[in-house]
């Protein structure tokens, strides 16, 4: 099988702290991914080596230069006693590079089908569909929660989910004293519907904002997650386009005013549909005497 195949040309590296896994504009000849220990990553800004993040076991890196055969964009060094497992150029070309090639095409067509991103170049867009990831979700789990800081920004590929917002308990009794049926009042609302292309969490993750509401599946939900880092090593139009739609969602006091207005066009049209019906009755009760 591939994947046999993949795990057959593979090979273990043993890298000694501070040593040098390669350096920035070295060629791009061999994928990793970290079986133990720990590396860090540094790009070099004018004069200096700055380091951007760091990696553990079970996470890989290389993947980018190796696919498009360009040189290394930043300095790799090992922090504690690493053991790097190492594919390189040729074996992962032959094995590897046709299906990586084949998942790219599909982010990156997903992602043309996004307003905020389908007017970017191409360019752009392919090297973004590199280094973002698919999420999966099950009915009735939770995305992320009210409350919660984001770590991302997700864009939903299939499923759809609604997002709940939950309204402070002073709130709650405020609408309650509004309303002729207390009770009836919920302190949860959904305020609204996600499907395929739909982001979420991006308002709050440019404002540093804690999430104003949670996202719950309706159905199996597999999403296009954009990590922190994703976004920190990505384009800057990619963000510069994310950020021109990003928009809140109404406040608690806009909210507030939407459900009463809800509530008492509700009631109204039951009112309406009553007399009706009455109405209706009347007359064939007339018709018949």
């Amino acid at each position: 099988s591939q994947l046999f195949e993949l795990v057959r040309h593979m090979e273990l590296e043993k890298y000694q702290p501070m040593d040098l896994v390669f350096d920035q504009g070295d060629p791009g000849d061999s994928f990793y991914i970290i079986h133990s220990g720990r590396v860090a990553i540094y790009k070099q800004q004018q004069t200096e080596f700055i380091k951007v993040r760091e990696l553990i076991n079970g996470q890989s890196f290389g993947e980018l230069a190796l696919l498009h055969g360009e040189t290394r964009k930043a300095k790799v060094v090992a922090v504690d006693k690493t053991y790097l497992i190492v594919l390189k150029k040729e074996p992962f070309d032959r094995i590897v590079k046709q299906s990586e090639a084949e998942q790219i095409q599909k982010v990156h067509n997903f992602m043309k089908s996004i307003p905020a991103l389908k007017k970017l170049p191409r360019p752009v867009l392919q090297r973004f569909s590199q280094i973002i990831f698919f999420k999966k979700f099950k009915a009735g789990s939770f995305i992320i929660k009210q409350g919660q800081s984001p770590p991302g920004i997700y864009a939903i590929f299939s499923g759809n989910a609604k997002l709940i917002r939950k309204f402070p308990m002073q709130l709650v009794s405020s609408l309650r004293k509004k309303v002729k049926s207390p009770r009836k009042v919920k302190s949860k609302i959904v305020i609204d519907d996600l499907s395929r292309g739909d982001l979420l969490c991006d308002y709050e993750y440019f404002n540093k904002e804690p999430m104003q509401y949670s996202v719950l599946c309706n159905i199996p939900v597999t999403c296009l997650f954009y990590s922190k880092e994703a976004l920190l090593e990505a384009d800057p139009l990619i963000t510069q386009e994310i950020k021109k739609v990003s928009k809140p969602y109404p406040s608690d006091s806009e909210l507030q005013k939407i459900y009463i207005d809800t509530y008492n066009w509700t009631k109204y049209k039951q009112n309406i549909l009553r007399s009706i019906s009455v109405e209706r009755e009347m007359k064939k009760g007339f018709l018949h005497s």
